[in-house]
């Protein structure tokens, strides 16, 4: 059940990825969903024909060598960071009696 929901990017997964990422290192995370290379942006939100959709890649360079949790459900509110939003998507589909 992948959907765009207002202000915020298609649900990819509804689970986080754990990354490593590297001090210094320059690091764009897919906000629209539709990015072949999640969590990371590959520019597919440049083709993308979705009116009012005006979603552009996080940009952020590491100061150290860390281990993070990437949102891949395109809800959170500490983006580019999983804040546990995805917790949402799932209770509503259990609720709906849908599972994916």
């Amino acid at each position: 059940m992948n959907h765009l929901l207002p202000g915020k990017g298609k649900v990819h997964s509804k689970l986080p990825i754990r990354a490593f990422l590297k001090k210094d290192k320059i690091y764009a995370w897919c906000s629209c969903g539709y990015s072949g290379s999640q969590p990371l942006c590959d520019g597919s939100h440049n083709s993308i024909r979705v009116p009012d959709l005006k979603l552009k890649p996080v940009r952020f360079i590491p100061d150290k060598d860390m281990e993070v949790w990437f949102c891949n459900c395109k809800q959170t509110k500490n983006r580019p960071f999983c804040d546990g939003s995805h917790k949402d998507l799932v209770e509503k589909d259990k609720l709906e009696g849908i599972f994916d």
